[in-house]
């Protein structure tokens, strides 16, 4: 999937959401002095972006008006919208369309900007954009503890991620692989900050936490999809990011994803859904990190854990699930990572997942199936095509054919509990000659 992408439709959805934003400072009524200089600094901004966006006019990293117009749209995007004294829902008919605000920029930033990146200067727009955005995003979390604010700054952090790996409609990454590095690193190390800051708040901030695992997951996302696009001389001589934060956040991820709160044992339904929704998006980060190990944490490890689990008293759902067999189909080659006991734990989470496929009752009545059978599907490629054995591949050739299957709504055949046990006893260690990385099944 690509990340940023050149589209016809550019120039009136910009106008669209130039519109809308009109539309909502219109919903702010009389807003206080701050707001109304911000909001004014903010449609001189947009206007600049409006034309960068065209191709009237050249983002020139070198003159400070440009940079300023920038400043002005990123500070709006991010504190504007945090304003919740402004928002009388009983009044305000419009209060929702400033309450969708974050979601609007993000769409901005993915739909529309991007335009932009075909123009001599778009590398340096795409890292000034994400330079500025994300020190006001810090900035303004620096400075708060209001959850309202935090809730919705941080939900600008996904938009960042997605900058990583952007493309242009030629399919080429936006930035040099040198400056790519540069912005992931950057944003892995706020993300990590913001993370262990948020679990160890009490409460929780639970907002700022999804959405920084989020930031975190777009960036590794974008990083390794347009990293395999690069070609041999581009990766000559380049410095790799930074491990010492991917494996701080990686842990922090791992303990998110496997270690369940006190509190949850007395949680309300939705206390559980809102936990579960950080659960997921932590199990998104392992599997985006397309590593087996990274210094001392193993995303491979804590998937092939939460995936060895006995399906009658997990407490996972079946869309955790899928996304960790995801994650082990994905991991990068390495001569270290027991593919065999991976394929084994991929093999039984589609065993579990066609039986609940065939059941389609209770909470899966609803369970978007055909969607995640196309997603492991396509995560099952690399193994197909590249096979890193004759067992692994007989294995896949048959998952794939039963997805398949399942994705024309036909009835779905995979009864392969032989095939997987003799991989899984091939060896239990997912890191091989890592007694910590051990896989224990049925607990």
């Amino acid at each position: 999937m690509k990340r940023f992408i050149f589209g016809n439709g550019a120039a009136k959805l910009s106008g669209a959401i130039a519109l809308f934003v009109c539309l909502t400072g219109l919903a702010l009524g009389q807003p206080n002095p701050e707001l109304k200089d911000l909001y004014s600094k903010y449609q001189s901004g947009r206007g600049a972006l409006n034309r960068w966006m065209s191709g009237n006019t050249a983002f020139d990293p070198a003159k400070k008006e440009d940079l300023d117009s920038l400043g002005n749209y990123c500070r709006f995007a991010t504190k504007g919208q945090t304003y919740h004294d402004r928002l009388n829902t009983g009044s305000d008919i419009n209060s929702k369309l400033l309450l969708d605000l974050p979601d609007n920029v993000q769409k901005d930033v993915t739909q529309t900007m991007v335009r932009s990146f075909e123009s001599p200067h778009g590398a340096a727009l795409l890292k000034a954009y994400h330079r500025t955005m994300l020190e006001q995003a810090e900035a303004v979390l620096g400075e708060t503890r209001d959850q309202y604010v935090r809730l919705n700054v941080s939900r600008v952090l996904p938009a960042i991620g997605l900058a990583v790996g952007s493309t242009k409609r030629d399919g080429k990454a936006v930035l040099e692989l040198k400056d790519q590095v540069d912005i992931y690193n950057r944003q892995i190390a706020a993300c990590t900050k913001l993370i262990e800051a948020a679990s160890k708040g009490s409460p929780r901030d639970d907002a700022v936490l999804l959405y920084s695992l989020r930031g975190a997951k777009e960036s590794m996302l974008g990083y390794n999809q347009t990293f395999s696009l690069r070609t041999d001389r581009e990766k000559k001589g380049l410095v790799p990011p930074d491990a010492v934060n991917e494996e701080k956040l990686l842990a922090l991820a791992a303990s998110l994803a496997e270690k369940a709160p006190a509190w949850v044992n007395g949680a309300t339904p939705e206390e559980l859904e809102g936990y579960r929704m950080i659960r997921r998006e932590a199990i998104r980060v392992l599997s985006a990190s397309g590593r087996a190990k990274v210094g001392a944490i193993s995303p491979a490890t804590a998937l092939g854990r939460i995936l060895a689990l006995d399906p009658t008293k997990s407490t996972y759902r079946l869309d955790e699930l899928t996304d960790a067999a995801i994650g082990l189909a994905s991991m990068r080659p390495d001569p270290t990572y027991n593919t065999d006991l991976a394929a084994s734990l991929v093999g039984k989470t589609l065993q579990e997942f066609i039986a609940m496929y065939t059941q389609k009752s209770g909470v899966y009545a609803s369970f978007p199936f055909v969607y995640n059978a196309a997603r492991l599907n396509t995560a099952l490629i690399a193994w197909d095509e590249k096979p890193p054995s004759p067992e692994i591949k007989a294995l896949v050739t048959k998952a794939r054919t039963a997805l398949t299957a399942l994705e024309k709504k036909q009835e779905p055949q995979f009864q392969e509990t032989e095939s997987i046990q003799k991989l899984r006893d091939k060896g239990y260690e997912m890191i091989k000659g890592d007694k910590s990385s051990e896989i224990t099944f049925g607990q």
